[in-house]
């Protein structure tokens, strides 16, 4: 093949689109050490593309080598593939642009007083040298891109399109590198400016070095972002992973607002994406995604770059470890973040919040003592019993709303539903409102679900994506098999890492998924609380499986009601209360109806505003 051809080929891995040509161009440019890089583009890069950078620049004896195939001066022996420090690497992007377009490059290094002008063109690709006026720096102007393939030119999108790919390619490039200005122009107008948010990166504290990101990340997401995120930083080994997660509420109709580097480069990599996506998956509703800007600095040979043709992938040698380092620093921050999504701001006195602690452990003792008490009755009995604790339980709930229902609370609508206190939902029509107590109804649940598996004759388990340690109060008796596999015949498989800790494997599984979607760390804690009263070496050789549900049940039930009560679970219930109904198609047994005038003309009554509208 000729050369022209040869990079044609070439060009069509690597220059998809304008904004390719941005993107390698300024790539070039960061590794080139620029402080200031100017992009001005014509008719959304379709006329004309310029790449102005104050870096090194390139000698005049290199120009000819920059714009030939498989020439680089990033790499020079074949041990630094293996851990490639630079953005570019390869030596073919400057050939290739020029295949597919009018390309010519100017540069001048600081040593030399005037710059030199190279341009490559016809079948070979010659490069032809001149003379030119330059400041320091480089200058690369590409015009009419794939003006001698028409076929690729014909699938380019319009001017608009092709526009914000570019704008996209510089604030990734920004995010990245908040030591360097940035400036876009579109059509002779500047678009987009971005200053520089610190000298340099180096020789600075740790403080400066987040405060300087910080600063460029409310640059380009926005200040609604950073008031709406919070920011977290962890690490193992050599490995550091740091940013802003988006709270739960501040949610997107698109992924746009998604973004990871490593090591300085914005990447696309479905690990990392998973790593957070199952962390957001019960806070966010169906088809909305979170918002975040996450950075990974690791050693060079920890990580593969060189396995896509515009190295938007990469590959971990870890790959496991730095999933699950991600997924934990992810999990951590939005359990302890507090919980904005839901806007509820309940204004209840100390007696209130007593009656409702009083509600629960009624129901919650009704249940556990109905599931010790009649396990092994036959269907017909316990069918009697779980309706005594039920009526216990409807007449607690009855009790607390009455002791409660001149209380003022903000809430917030959810379609036709509203969730009270982060337990009832209200459901209305013309002439009701109904209260379903959602933990009473959970708890109906999950006591018949736990029954149903204790019944199975063999107790199945489903790996944790990320492994869970557990605080214990002695490891030493989950040493011998025999014990472990008490465990495993539960579905809760377990590993001693230490002296004080254990490593949670596995969760059950049980038949009903919508109602066990719960947080890992319900059962770590309910984990945590068994082993915290471990049993002496008499009582757990005498320990039977059953005996062990059975504890466990009694701490679980006790589990989740605090659970709810923390942000990650009020959003969880939040999002789950259809499911819940769902789960339950006779919830009228946890529900309580009123007239709907009545409950109306109290609320209009305790408004601080007389004139507002009783169903408003």
């Amino acid at each position: 093949l000729d050369n022209r051809l040869a990079n044609q080929i070439a060009a069509g891995e690597v220059v998809e689109r304008p904004s390719s040509v941005v993107k390698e161009c300024v790539e070039n440019s960061i590794d080139a050490g620029a402080r200031r890089i100017e992009v001005l583009v014509e008719r959304g890069g379709i006329r004309r593309i310029q790449i102005i950078d104050d870096g090194i620049g390139i000698h005049p004896d290199d120009l000819p080598l920059a714009l030939s195939r498989h020439a680089t001066s990033k790499l020079q022996t074949v041990e630094q593939l293996s851990a490639i420090s630079s953005l570019g690497f390869r030596g073919e992007a400057l050939s290739s642009i020029a295949s597919v377009s009018h390309f010519s490059m100017t540069s001048r290094p600081k040593a030399f007083e005037t710059g030199w002008r190279a341009f490559a063109q016809g079948r070979d690709m010659k490069v032809e040298l001149s003379p030119a006026a330059s400041v320091e720096g480089t200058h690369i102007d590409v015009s009419d891109l794939f003006f001698n393939t028409p076929a690729r030119r014909k699938f380019l999108r319009t001017e608009k399109t092709e526009y914000t790919h570019i704008e996209d390619v510089i604030k990734r490039q920004a995010l990245a590198h908040p030591n360097i200005a940035f400036v876009l122009k579109h059509n002779g107008k500047v678009t987009k400016r971005f200053p520089a948010t610190a000298n340099s990166l180096e020789s600075i504290s740790n403080d400066q070095y987040l405060d300087a990101f910080a600063k460029r990340v409310e640059q380009i997401v926005g200040k609604s972002f950073m008031e709406n995120a919070a920011m977290f930083s962890g690490g193992i080994d050599t490995f550091r992973i740091w940013g802003w997660l988006g709270a739960a509420h501040f949610h997107r109709s698109e992924s746009d607002g998604q973004t990871i580097f490593i090591n300085g480069r914005p990447v696309k990599d479905r690990l990392l994406s998973h790593a957070i996506r199952q962390n957001y998956s019960h806070l966010l509703p169906e088809g909305r995604f979170a918002s975040y800007v996450i950075y990974i600095d690791c050693p060079w040979h920890e990580v593969d770059v060189n396995v896509h043709p515009t190295k938007h992938e990469v590959r971990f040698r870890q790959p496991r470890l730095v999933h699950d380092l991600l997924a934990k620093l992810v999990a951590d921050s939005l359990q302890s973040s507090p919980s904005e999504a839901l806007h509820i701001k309940p204004q209840l006195s100390q007696a209130s919040k007593t009656s409702s602690q009083a509600c629960f452990n009624n129901l919650s003792h009704s249940y556990s003592s109905s599931f010790q008490t009649n396990r092994e009755l036959n269907p017909q009995v316990r069918e009697q019993a779980f309706e005594q604790s039920h009526q216990k339980a409807i007449a607690a709930s009855k009790q607390f709303y009455q002791e409660n229902k001149n209380t003022h609370a903000e809430v917030v609508a959810r379609e036709s539903s509203t969730l009270w206190q982060h337990r009832f939902l209200i459901e209305t029509n013309q002439n009701t409102v109904e209260f379903i107590d959602l933990w009473q109804l959970f708890a109906f649940e999950f006591q018949r679900a736990w029954q149903a598996f204790v019944e199975q004759a063999n107790q199945t388990s489903k790996p944790l994506l990320v492994p869970q340690a557990v605080a214990v109060a002695h490891s030493e008796w989950l040493e011998e098999d025999w014990r472990l596999q008490l465990f495993a015949e539960i579905g809760i498989e377990l590993s001693a890492i230490g002296p004080s800790q254990v490593l949670l494997r596995s969760m059950p599984i049980f038949n009903n998924n919508e109602l066990w979607k719960l947080a890992p760390s319900v059962w770590v804690n309910a984990l945590a609380h068994l082993f915290a009263q471990s049993p002496t070496q008499t009582e757990l050789d005498s320990l039977s499986k059953m005996a062990l549900l059975e504890k466990l049940m009694a701490i679980m039930t006790l589990q989740i009601e605090q659970y709810w009560q923390q942000p990650l679970g009020q959003q969880a219930l939040q999002h789950k209360s259809k499911a819940l109904l769902e789960l339950n198609k006779d919830s009228k047994q946890f529900s309580m109806s009123v007239d709907a005038k009545q409950v109306l003309n109290t609320i209009a009554k305790s408004s601080k505003n007389k004139s507002a509208k009783p169903l408003e």
